[in-house]
């Protein structure tokens, strides 16, 4: 493996390994206050910042912030300012980040968060996805039907501050009290390889956390035991400590000390099996997370099309050319979003479904993913608002859109389908990659006109140019077109230039 206790594992190998468990259903998520932070929510530092004034404690030099939190309850005996804080900062709703979009986007059925705020649950609920949240051990019993993933708040929930995780008692005492959340992590941990994100090196939750980690997953055993993790950790840098209002020496001393802290943390969190990716800015999140999204993304499909005239390409030709599609498709292991357009759905559907009979497919369900669109409908605004959705949820889901034929008739006219238009300008602000067979004739046409006249927009960087004249070509055999448009994901999905 390439990567040393020093610097952690790359960028690139991170990639490569956490999206292929994120294909394979195996990726999770444990998510920190950094990943709040920038909605607007606070960290601890702001948290306890009043009580630190109360109690006379420095809060920008101390610590151990559990200890804050503890020595309020000792003076008052009870947790009522505590959890005032904890409402007043939290009980609002903060504007989501890309960083939360991107996650709420990524294929995971499983996500565990020590924060108290419900940005992940709202993220989840925007990309559509049915959400079942588990902040209480009795809630652990059962699990919501049909929910898409389970959002387990180890640490409590703003809606019941007074049962949230913040004292040297709570954490002392969390074993006892909230056992059950340990055993269920217990067992993701083992069957489920991890993104730890949003964990600063000074954030008191990283060192409980990992705490309890360590005694789960046994640190004797041989590294490489069970799962491998990660964790995305951001290097001190010295311009976060001329914030600080002491002495240029103090400083100084206080960067070295936290840059010699970061490296032995990167090294100790080797012991869990859990590798460091090492950020220099916090906008590489946002950078990781995308790449991450774009690499699964891929492999899911959105196939958009109709035809009411199947020319020029003729019908028998073009149902065979959808057909020969939705099969190689789901053969080469890419899954398919698709709206059932007339003339193009019906084939392509037959040739996926023939592909997932064999005993070796799997997952007929996901690996196939159709949307209505009933042109029947009465009420022009309400079918209207519902095409719309369906088209921002598919694109959604994928990261490729290919474009075949796409008209309709108007009257007595046959014109360019403006639902495939439609689809077309979902697919470009999804910033999917645009595959258009403009062999096909009239709205697949127009689009391969468009990429054709600025590729690099389409295709960041891979070329893809000889691909591209192929589709256009009208003499292009069946079998031309394929390869054309497989030679494209391929190089899309193994990062050929």
């Amino acid at each position: 493996m390439t990567h040393d206790v020093m610097t952690g594992i790359s960028k690139k190998e991170f990639l490569r390994r956490f999206s292929a468990s994120l294909l394979e259903g195996t990726g999770a998520l444990f998510i920190g206050a950094g990943v709040s932070r920038p909605a607007g929510f606070a960290d601890w530092r702001e948290l306890l910042k009043e009580i630190a004034e109360d109690l006379q404690i420095d809060i920008v030099r101390e610590n151990d912030l559990v200890a804050v939190a503890q020595f309020e309850v000792n003076r008052k005996g009870n947790k009522d300012s505590l959890n005032e804080a904890i409402i007043r900062h939290f009980d609002r709703d903060g504007k989501l980040t890309a960083n939360h979009e991107l996650l709420a986007r990524l294929p995971v059925d499983t996500v565990w968060t020590t924060n108290y705020d419900k940005l992940l649950e709202r993220a989840f609920e925007r990309a559509s996805k049915k959400c079942d949240i588990k902040h209480t051990a009795s809630q652990l019993t059962s699990r919501k039907s049909h929910s898409d993933v389970v959002l387990f708040k180890m640490h409590g929930d703003v809606s019941d501050p007074q049962n949230a995780i913040l004292t040297k008692d709570d954490y002392e005492c969390y074993e006892a009290e909230h056992g059950a959340f340990t055993v269920q992590l217990l067992a993701d941990l083992i069957s489920k390889r991890f993104l730890f994100l949003g964990f600063s090196f000074t954030d008191p939750n990283i060192d409980y956390t990992f705490n309890r980690l360590r005694r789960l997953l046994n640190p004797r055993k041989p590294l490489g035991c069970g799962k491998e993790h990660y964790c995305v950790l951001r290097k001190p840098h010295a311009d976060d400590y001329a914030k600080l209002d002491v002495s240029a020496a103090e400083q100084e001393r206080l960067f070295k000390a936290d840059c010699a802290r970061f490296e032995h943390r990167v090294r100790d969190m080797t012991r869990l099996g859990i590798q460091s990716v090492v950020i220099e800015r916090y906008e590489e999140i946002t950078e990781l997370l995308a790449a991450l999204h774009q690499s699964v993304s891929t492999r899911t499909v959105m196939v958009s099309g109709a035809a009411h005239d199947c020319a020029p390409l003729g019908q028998g030709r073009l149902d065979s050319l959808c057909e020969d599609l939705g099969r190689r498709l789901i053969e080469e292991g890419y899954d398919i979003v698709s709206g059932v357009g007339k003339g193009i759905g019906a084939a392509m559907m037959v040739g996926a479904h023939k592909a997932l009979a064999r005993p070796d497919a799997s997952r007929l369900a996901q690996r196939l993913k159709l949307f209505p669109f009933p042109y029947w409908h009465p009420v022009v605004a309400e079918r209207t608002a519902y095409y719309e959705t369906n088209r921002q949820e598919m694109a959604a889901q994928a990261g490729v859109s290919i474009f075949i034929s796409g008209n309709k008739l108007n009257g007595t006219q046959v014109i360019e389908s403006p639902g495939v238009d439609a689809e077309f300008k979902e697919a470009v602000k999804s910033r999917h990659f645009i595959i258009p067979i403009g062999a096909s004739g009239h709205a697949a046409k127009t689009i391969w006109a468009k990429v054709m006249a600025d590729p690099c927009a389409f295709y960041k960087g891979c070329d893809v140019s000889t691909e591209l004249k192929t589709l256009g070509e009208i003499s292009s055999t069946n079998d031309d077109l394929l390869e054309a448009v497989f030679s494209i994901l391929s190089k899309i999905r193994h990062g050929s230039p």
